[in-house]
């Protein structure tokens, strides 16, 4: 079974190779017009498999210009390398859980429920029970901006009430499938909310599955958050990924192919 599916992927690429829809030899890295950036990783700090070393490097081999670190509680010493990092612009973030979704809580420099955690050192993972508008009230009076994460996932979904908090929403995921991806972008036209597109990685390898491309002045903070809040980040999606969802493949005869192309196909 798992041969004929690896040859059905097989015959699926050559046919997009023929069509120039991909190319493979390509690596995932950016190589086109515009500054590429994800504002969705984690680490070891969190749950993450890689270091943020490790995630850094992946980044700047990817030739990424930006990243925010959003591991599921933040860490001095984390928040001390991202504010200290030279090989690339990190924008020091946190994934807040709540009981009604995620929140991606970009650039702040402390834990969203930190005083609700002051008598629970010894649970690392406390979020003090906070609703999305408190938490959301919480980033902007730190001066910070919450972008919705994966808000149409079935295990993190968002109600549209509390979505309209926001000041961005994910888009996509490498977790969606062509038509929740649809769907996600129908609903943030349809409440006014900018798209921002990233992976959500885990691990250094899934790095560049999806991640954003902005139209950017320069690379800073302030320039970066003001493209995604003015809806300049456009989606660039590993090929491996959109050839699985264009045709249902299981992921893993993607892998066995081994093939590295991307293309940018415009959000």
């Amino acid at each position: 079974m798992l041969g004929y599916g690896l040859g059905a992927a097989m015959f699926l690429v050559f046919l997009l190779v023929a069509s120039g829809t991909v190319a493979i030899g390509d690596d995932g890295a950016w190589r086109g017009a515009g500054y590429a950036g994800n504002f969705h990783m984690h680490t070891l700090y969190s749950d993450g498999a890689n270091s943020y070393d490790e995630m850094i490097a992946e980044a700047v081999r990817l030739n990424l210009s930006f990243v925010a670190v959003t591991d599921h509680r933040m860490t001095q010493e984390g928040l001390e390398k991202c504010l200290n990092e030279k090989r690339i612009l990190c924008i020091p973030s946190e994934e807040f859980s709540t009981q009604h979704g995620h929140i991606l809580a970009i650039n702040i420099t402390r834990h969203i429920p930190a005083q609700e955690c002051e008598n629970h050192q010894d649970d690392p993972w406390c979020d003090g029970n906070l609703s999305i508008k408190t938490a959301v009230d919480r980033i902007h009076a730190w001066g910070g901006y919450a972008f919705a994460a994966h808000p149409v996932s079935s295990n993190f979904p968002i109600a549209e009430q509390d979505l309209k908090l926001f000041d961005a929403m994910e888009c996509d995921h490498p977790g969606y499938s062509s038509q929740e991806a649809s769907a996600s972008e129908a609903l943030a036209e349809r409440l006014g909310l900018p798209c921002i597109y990233d992976s959500d990685a885990h691990d250094k390898t899934s790095l560049r599955l999806m991640y954003d491309v902005c139209e950017l002045d320069k690379v800073d903070a302030a320039s970066v958050i003001k493209a995604a809040m003015s809806n300049k980040c456009k989606r660039h999606i590993y090929s491996g990924l959109e050839i699985s969802r264009t045709f249902g493949l299981p992921r893993i005869d993607l892998d066995l192919i081994g093939q590295d192309s991307a293309r940018d196909i415009g959000g």
